[in-house]
């Protein structure tokens, strides 16, 4: 195994030797004990993972062999257009918002050259097929264009990996990744040019999540994001059992994270496509409280 994979299943996953911050520990003390509610805020991850599902079931989009991330983003691999020509040619072929990453091998600093995200966002608009777009980084400047034309059609939502606001934390959890400070500019000139964003909170540490959390909202929301959710730790992806420290600081997490969500005006709406009216458009208004 590579040392860098090292480094990032330590990170990730070895949440055992996480340290709860003295934040995290002011709500452990609390010995929250009833339930943190099932708000739409919780479920507003299942919006993303919705859009997964519908292209992943049709029997067309597995014969082409797409190639998807655990995630079930779809990867920009070297075949990836021509597997999407396939795929709209086919009298199989059923309309549905289709979810790309620009990250490799679950790999955040293996990214998709900047030509073959060009060669498809090209594809995507001449088609006029919807997507979402899973990153931490590309180059504005060449995508600019074609940005601005799928934006116009309303065929592109953008979704930022981002983990804190302290770069100390990018370098422990996903070291050799971009700044988040250059995240940040990068998601401000995208939503500046009516690009419609959102992040998610990824990697989610125990001890460790809720330092930075206030600020990293407030700068996301001054950078113009209008939603935001996460991707917990996964017991059972990791072969994980949470203690009950952990699992206090989970739903400590889970509760600051829509008290944050609140303050700063994100989730209240969910992502449109003008095409695809789904179940969770109809759900308004979004939130209970």
């Amino acid at each position: 195994m590579h040392l860098y994979s090292m480094n990032m299943l330590s990170a990730r996953i070895n949440i055992r030797d996480a340290q709860p911050s003295a934040t995290d520990l002011f709500f452990f003390k609390r010995q929250r004990n009833r339930i943190v509610p099932e708000t739409p805020y919780v479920d507003v991850t299942e919006w993303y993972t919705h859009q997964n599902q519908k292209y992943q079931q049709q029997a067309i989009f597995q014969e082409l062999h797409f190639q998807c991330n655990k995630d079930g983003y779809i990867e920009l691999d070297s075949k990836i257009v021509a597997r999407l020509n396939m795929w709209w040619g086919s009298p199989r072929h059923s309309p549905c918002v289709l979810s790309f990453t620009t990250v490799m091998d679950e790999n955040p600093t293996l990214i998709c050259s900047s030509r073959k995200l060009q060669e498809v966002l090209s594809a995507c608009l001449h088609n006029e097929q919807a997507i979402l777009l899973h990153t931490s980084y590309f180059s504005f400047v060449e995508h600019k264009d074609l940005l601005i034309e799928l934006a116009k059609k309303q065929l592109i939502q953008l979704v930022f990996s981002i983990g804190s606001s302290e770069d100390q934390w990018r370098k422990k959890w996903e070291p050799g990744t971009k700044s988040y400070k250059e995240r940040l500019q990068l998601i401000a000139e995208c939503t500046q040019i009516g690009i419609p964003s959102g992040i998610i909170l990824e990697p989610v540490v125990p001890g460790e999540s809720l330092q930075g959390l206030y600020e990293l909202f407030r700068l996301v929301r001054q950078a113009g994001v209008q939603w935001a959710y996460y991707r917990l730790w996964n017991e059972q992806r990791y072969d994980i059992v949470l203690d009950k420290q952990q699992e206090q600081l989970k739903k400590g997490f889970i509760s600051q994270f829509t008290h944050y969500c609140k303050s700063f005006q994100l989730n209240n709406h969910l992502p449109y496509w003008p095409y695809q009216e789904t179940e969770w458009q109809s759900r308004q208004p979004l939130f209970l409280f």
